[in-house]
């Protein structure tokens, strides 16, 4: 790994959500489990963590998924491995 990489994953890493930011969401559909973006429409937490949740619009691959087009979740949480459901994630770095 470059120290490139290595910067750009520490950084990634650092974010904090926020309004607008593009994520991807961990979701169950008739298919089994799916990954898919969505928006961040809004962040809280507690005083020690305040944007520890996360509620976010989701778009899906609708028919291919047994879904809505979009998605309204809410109290998603961060998990970086991105294998637990209904959580959410940073997209990966090109």
């Amino acid at each position: 790994m470059t120290q490139t990489e290595i910067f750009r994953r520490i950084n990634v890493m650092n974010q904090l959500p926020s309004l607008g930011r593009i994520i991807r969401v961990v979701l169950k559909t008739d298919g089994g489990v799916v990954v898919r973006p969505a928006i961040i429409v809004r962040t809280w937490g507690d005083a020690a963590k305040p944007q520890t949740y996360v509620n976010a619009q989701v778009f899906t691959d609708e028919s291919n998924d047994g879904l809505p087009g979009t998605l309204w979740k809410t109290s998603l949480t961060f998990d970086p491995s991105a294998t637990l459901e209904n959580s959410w994630h940073w997209p990966s770095l090109a």
